[in-house]
């Protein structure tokens, strides 16, 4: 019965793939879709399955700790593409620890990294880069911290321009 189900969730999936690449190669959208190993699920057994959000421990910042937006005219690209850069790297699933603000800043280190060197270090790994599970706190930073503290070079640059 669970197989079945399943199945049936694919095909619908599978339908909505091809006819939104049908209606991208006439213009309609700007990408196309593929098949995953997510394809049988519904959005709503994706949420319940993938998605851990927890609730924070600590009080709400109020409006008058967000800066204000500073517009400025800025001669904006019409297209960028970071792949043609060497920005952009490989995917990996961080599965449902919920670390996916830790892949994040990983990501982004990795790209500092890259930018500064012309090098690509990888810094993740398929086991997200915090302590995660709901036995470790939900995940932590001190990992993170561990990975700057091996590219000191970079961080250092941070915290010295943070710091003027």
């Amino acid at each position: 019965m669970l197989e079945l189900r399943k199945r049936r969730v694919w095909e619908d999936n599978l339908h909505r793939i091809n006819k939104h690449n049908a209606e991208a190669t006439i213009g309609h959208h700007s990408y196309t879709l593929r098949a995953n190993h997510l394809a049988d699920m519904t959005a709503r057994q994706y949420v319940r399955q993938m998605v851990k959000l927890t609730k924070s421990r600590r009080r709400r910042i109020g409006d008058n700790l967000v800066g204000g937006v500073n517009y400025q005219q800025l001669d904006i690209p019409e297209e960028l593409d970071w792949r043609k850069k060497g920005f952009v790297t490989r995917s990996l699933n961080q599965l449902d620890c919920g670390s996916c603000y830790a892949f994040s800043i990983v990501t982004a280190i990795e790209g500092q990294l890259f930018k500064q060197t012309g090098q690509y270090t990888e810094l993740r790994s398929a086991q997200p880069p915090t302590d995660s599970g709901l036995q470790h706190n939900n995940g932590k930073l001190r990992v993170l911290w561990r990975i700057s503290e091996k590219h000191s070079t970079l961080f250092g640059k941070i915290r010295r321009a943070h710091d003027s």
